[in-house]
């Protein structure tokens, strides 16, 4: 994310689907949306293996 003329922009290489950038908006203009061509970020119960 970055911070450009008073508007956040989101670098789509860089995303890794995390989703801080939908809590951080305050006007709830960003959303998620499955991408085919990169795997689903990982999430606690995956990293613990539950």
């Amino acid at each position: 994310m970055s911070l450009r003329d008073k508007r956040m922009r989101i670098d789509p290489k860089r995303c890794m689907g995390c989703g801080v950038c939908t809590n951080k908006c305050r006007k709830d203009a960003l959303s998620l949306v499955p991408n085919k061509k990169h795997p689903a970020p990982l999430t606690p119960d995956k990293l613990l293996g539950d």
